[in-house]
């Protein structure tokens, strides 16, 4: 058992490991990779916040049932074009934009541009357990689990890709 993120040399899965995978393996019927992008200064005007960017694929919506509760989330084609899009949650939206409407917004990632285009569904039911400030990513999961939303599932794949997720782990055995 290690501690930590991956190890300097690790291998990393690609997309077409992925897809080798689904292909081998029996009843997977959807799945989305996910890139964390660790502590990047965004901005939106003259307000900026180091935030953790989190890249989804089109499926993120169906695979971790969060949507958004305005705006529109992405799709297929703004992922192949690989668009200047962006979700935001609830604690960014707060920071970046404090009253003002994130819809539509220009922000800036890094130097790139990207518009906001929805606001995701809040997490709820994972405070109770977890730390607000605990990775997203492992809250949004945690929080979609306690509701129920991953009953169509007879199992999951966690690697071991931070300590978040192994305690998260330990938490849901109990």
């Amino acid at each position: 058992r290690t501690e930590g993120g991956p190890h300097a040399g690790g291998a990393r899965l690609t997309l077409e490991d992925i897809e080798a995978v689904v292909e081998e393996v029996p009843n997977i019927e959807t799945w989305d990779p996910v890139q964390l992008i660790p502590a990047r200064e965004v901005r939106y005007g003259d307000r900026n916040a180091t935030l953790r960017i989190w890249a989804y694929s089109e499926r993120s919506e169906s695979v971790w049932n969060r949507s958004v509760s305005r705006g529109d989330y992405f799709d297929a084609a703004q992922v192949d074009r690989s668009s200047r899009v962006a979700l935001i949650g609830e604690v960014a939206a707060e920071e970046l934009f404090g009253d003002d409407d994130p819809l539509g917004a220009q922000i800036h990632i890094g130097p790139v541009p990207f518009r906001v285009i929805g606001s995701l569904d809040p997490v709820t039911d994972a405070d109770t357990y977890l730390e607000p400030l605990m990775c997203p990513f492992v809250r949004s999961c945690f929080d979609l689990a306690i509701k129920r939303e991953f009953e169509f599932t007879s199992g999951m794949v966690w690697p071991h890709s931070c300590d978040n997720i192994q305690k998260t782990f330990d938490i849901w055995k109990h």
